[in-house]
């Protein structure tokens, strides 16, 4: 990586207050505009509070561990994100909670360059903490989260174990169904949307298989990101799609798909306001 990034890197990574678990399997990366979600943060991070192991029990919160990156332009007032998170920690404090926060340059203040500082940061982390050989396995997710499985994460621990030859899973999203009955063309638009998907996950003989990637739901281990080189940001299309392209390029020839497809337990519902705005 590039010296300024690297140097970057180095002066975020100093905010962290301990390393990472030796039991930790999972990192969940979330950005969080710190000047749009104070309203929503709060309520996002109590789903991963509720989390359960395959048998119903509480997962141990040593498996896991939440980095949010706060973020906002520098010409931007903050909002109460900040306090929410705190409050979040002082509530729940078993959870481990990382928060990294900066100002950014409008030029850097793009979802692309967050979700690599968060994912670079993430392995960074494991290498300082001497956990590199464990693969964690980085969840991309986002801060305005309406519903998510409380089996969510350990199914994804489930895959990755159950599954040694996957790269990565991708997760099923939905929006609130509160605003399908608000705007009922956005319900029509996304059904459709979601079955042209399900065709590209189960082709005929004719069709390659296709299960790609998302920024809201999407599990990867560290050495297929590390391996294919990280998110590219200034590409023609989203980084969080181009990621999933390129283990899929790096895979091929395999006699295995690098990505699987998750199960119902990996279903988050989404805020659905920017949707809704659209239509």
């Amino acid at each position: 990586l590039p010296e300024e990034w690297n140097n970057s890197l180095e002066e975020l990574s100093e905010q962290f207050e301990n390393p990472v678990d030796k039991e930790c399997k999972i990192q969940v990366l979330i950005p969080v505009a710190g000047h749009q979600e104070g309203k929503n943060i709060y309520d996002t991070l109590k789903w991963y509070a509720r989390q359960k192991n395959e048998n119903g029990e509480a997962l141990d919160p040593k498996t896991f561990e939440l980095i949010l990156f706060v973020n906002h332009p520098k010409d931007a007032q903050p909002d109460e994100t900040l306090d929410e998170i705190n409050r979040f920690k002082q509530d729940y404090p078993n959870l481990k909670v990382n928060s990294i926060y900066k100002a950014l340059d409008r030029d850097q203040a793009k979802i692309g360059t967050i979700r690599k500082m968060l994912a670079d940061l993430a392995l960074k982390r494991q290498l300082d903490s001497g956990v590199e050989s464990q693969d964690i396995a980085l969840v991309s997710n986002d801060a305005d989260c309406e519903g998510i499985s409380d089996q969510y994460l350990s199914n994804f621990m489930e895959q990755f174990k159950d599954n040694p030859e996957l790269d990565a899973v991708l997760g099923k999203i939905d929006w609130d169904p509160k605003a399908y009955a608000k705007s009922p063309l956005l319900y029509v638009g996304t059904r459709l949307f979601q079955y042209l998907d399900a065709i590209n996950r189960h082709p005929d003989d004719s069709v390659r298989k296709h299960v790609g990637s998302s920024g809201a739901n999407f599990a990867y281990k560290s050495s297929i990101y590390s391996a294919v080189g990280g998110y590219i940001t200034d590409g023609e299309i989203g980084e969080d799609v181009q990621l999933g392209r390129m283990m899929i390029a790096a895979r091929r020839g395999s006699d295995t798909y690098p990505i699987g497809y998750g199960k119902s337990k990996s279903v988050i519902y989404t805020n659905a306001r920017r949707g809704v705005d659209a239509v």
